[in-house]
């Protein structure tokens, strides 16, 4: 059993997530998209990505900070990642670890976007190398 949103993945017998608290399905549904991508055809960036490799932009335990961040990536054309760890099954602690990726190609354009938004280059070092207790 599978959960449609966060894709956790359930013994039989689960009905619904614990952490989405929606019904979980046997199947997840299949992308829109049935042709498969070509290996050799460039991705949205302009090439794949063994050649420009997505880095690490941000990471921090705030889903608000991530939304905000991600929304000045869209708003500038810049094309971003984000992967969600936590613990699906036993919940340890109640924060989850949020990190956002954006191509090696766009990353000095990322935190130029992001200093203009938050209105400087000291505030955009502060926020996008904060501690990794945030």
């Amino acid at each position: 059993m599978l959960c449609p949103q966060c894709q956790a993945e359930y013994r039989e017998g689960f009905t619904v997530c614990a952490d989405c608290e929606i019904s979980l399905v046997a199947q997840l549904a299949a992308p829109a998209s049935t042709i498969p991508p070509n290996p050799e055809e460039p991705t949205a960036s302009g090439s794949d990505d063994s050649e420009d490799p997505f880095c690490k932009l941000w990471e921090g335990g705030d889903a608000r900070i991530c939304a905000d961040l991600c929304s000045i990536l869209d708003e500038a054309g810049i094309p971003h990642r984000v992967l969600r760890q936590e613990a699906h099954i036993f919940r340890i602690s109640p924060n989850s670890q949020i990190k956002l990726g954006v191509p090696f190609s766009c990353y000095e354009k990322a935190e130029q976007a992001i200093a203009e938004a938050f209105g400087g280059a000291v505030e955009t070092q502060r926020l996008l190398r904060a501690p990794r207790g945030d």
